[in-house]
């Protein structure tokens, strides 16, 4: 075990040797080693000898499952699909909810390996529900095309073409729509969120040539059309490192619909935050939320600016444009960081009522926010900093550590305590 903690690369024959150690003095924990050494085997690679392992002692109660599960592994690896099946069924009737998740996807994995799809077919269809990955989509539309769910089978197919543009299985998914009858084919929207995908992946010579297939196919119809295609194609030129044909893309998107002039008037300010040219993107996204106030990018634009006072020490003109924002975008996902970082610049300015005020508003708002920990220790420290007594500021310093014991919230509250010469409660009074 600690050569398994340790990750040494001998840990396999370690355990094999241990293995037959036990075997030969018929030690009562043959079937746990026979478990830890069939599960490094197979993690080596060697699924023949992994499943020999693996068969020869039977786990103890609590282990069965976990033994059901990699035995299953081993047989399906070393080309026995049926008795995986068998193995994944015997995983799941004792699996933890975390194992049943994974037994069930192997298991109808290994009912179609074995051919026989309409037995894998209610399998992956819960399977495919709980964890939707690109293989088993694919896998699903399988058994769909072997039952007859036409429908379903193309659901599936644009599922894994769409979200997953990546994936080898992308490719032979728009194959097999292309050859269904009749054949299915993406639309501009389609084309579109493929092209974004590839971008975000990493790969904008694919999304380039996502947007030259729309085109070929002439969806690209109608000004709206045009502007959203030169968009999307401006992104990919600045990409691929060419950023005055990204340029020319970017003022033919800029005369289209609001929402999309929008869009490309935030590529401009975003470029400019990542050049660190401040100035610059600071009057570009103010001028986004001038501009385009009804937006998601006019709100992109008023958080920016304000966090740009904010990183420039401008913390009067940080504390005035937060609150502005707080205000104006109260459906904003950003709304709890605004209320934070208007908090933050009180501080700065040694306004400590007001920033223990905009503190309490945002936990009040957000109570699960993931902002809260340091929320709740800096309304203690303004209420120190501002002169509260220790009576007063202890209890509260207390109560970050009881609500969030394992954030670096906590040790901070802890050292303040000590400075305040209290004691500070027990992080985890039981063990985790």
């Amino acid at each position: 075990l600690e050569a398994v903690r340790l990750h040494r690369p001998d840990a396999a024959a370690l355990a094999r040797a241990e293995l037959s150690a036990c075997e030969t003095a018929k030690c009562p924990d043959a079937g746990r080693l026979g478990l830890l050494a069939g599960t490094l085997v197979l993690s080596d690679g060697d699924a023949a000898l992994a499943r020999d392992l693996l068969a020869r002692h039977a786990a103890p109660p609590p282990l069965e499952a976990f033994h059901a599960f990699y035995l299953g592994q081993a047989r399906f690896y070393a080309g026995d699909p049926d008795g995986a099946a068998r193995d994944f069924e015997r995983a799941l009737e004792k699996a933890s909810p975390a194992l049943a998740v994974r037994a069930r996807a192997r298991l109808g994995e290994a009912l179609l390996e074995a051919h026989r799809p309409k037995d894998a077919a209610p399998v992956l269809e819960s399977a495919a529900a709980a964890q939707p990955t690109a293989e088993l989509l694919f896998q699903r539309a399988t058994t769909r095309a072997a039952t007859g769910n036409a429908a379903g089978l193309r659901a599936d197919l644009k599922a894994v073409a769409l979200r997953f543009p990546t994936h080898p299985y992308a490719d032979e998914a728009l194959e097999r729509l292309a050859a269904l009858k009749p054949a299915v084919k993406l639309t501009l929207p389609e084309h579109l969120q493929r092209a974004r995908g590839f971008l975000s992946d990493g790969a904008p010579g694919r999304a380039q040539e996502e947007l030259e297939t729309a085109e070929k196919r002439s969806l690209v119809k109608g000004a709206p059309a045009q502007a959203q295609v030169a968009l999307l194609r401006a992104q990919v030129l600045f990409a691929r490192g060419k950023p005055e044909d990204a340029e020319k893309a970017l003022a033919v998107a800029r005369k289209g619909p609001p929402a999309i002039a929008a869009e490309a008037a935030l590529v401009v300010a975003r470029r400019a935050l990542r050049s660190d040219d401040n100035v610059k993107a600071r009057a570009l996204m103010a001028a986004l939320d001038k501009a385009y106030p009804s937006q998601a990018a006019g709100e992109e634009g008023a958080f920016f600016a304000a966090w740009l006072d904010m990183q420039g020490g401008r913390f009067e003109a940080a504390a005035k444009s937060f609150a502005d924002y707080e205000k104006r975008y109260k459906g904003s996902r950003r709304r709890d960081e605004a209320m934070w970082f208007r908090a933050l610049a009180h501080i700065r300015l040694e306004q400590y009522p007001l920033a223990r005020q905009a503190l309490d508003a945002m936990v009040t708002a957000y109570p699960k926010t993931s902002l809260a920990p340091q929320a709740r220790y800096w309304m203690a420290r303004a209420d120190e900093l501002g002169g509260g007594k220790p009576e007063a500021v202890g209890p509260a310093y207390e109560a970050v550590i009881a609500s969030a014991p394992a954030s670096f919230y906590a040790l901070l509250a802890t050292e303040r305590l000590r400075e305040l010469g209290r004691t500070p409660p027990a992080g985890f009074p039981q063990p985790p």
